[in-house]
């Protein structure tokens, strides 16, 4: 079964991605950050890559697995 996630109305396929941030990224959508490196451990507290997931709120999308 492929995962995805629904992007500003756009589905993107993902597999072996860490967080939203990721999925985001893969699907070529911008989202600014400030605090997030894929090399380093999460920290989640600049709080620049907020993002509405349907039924959870609004939510870090570094922190957030997807």
């Amino acid at each position: 079964m492929e995962k995805h996630l629904t992007i500003n109305g756009r589905k993107v396929l993902f597999d072996n991605e860490k967080n939203i941030l990721e999925v985001i990224r893969r699907g070529g959508v911008e989202l600014p950050t400030f605090c997030y490196h894929s090399e380093l451990s999460i920290h989640g507290s600049c709080r620049l890559c907020m993002v509405e997931v349907e039924g959870r709120g609004i939510l870090a999308a570094c922190s957030t697995p997807p």
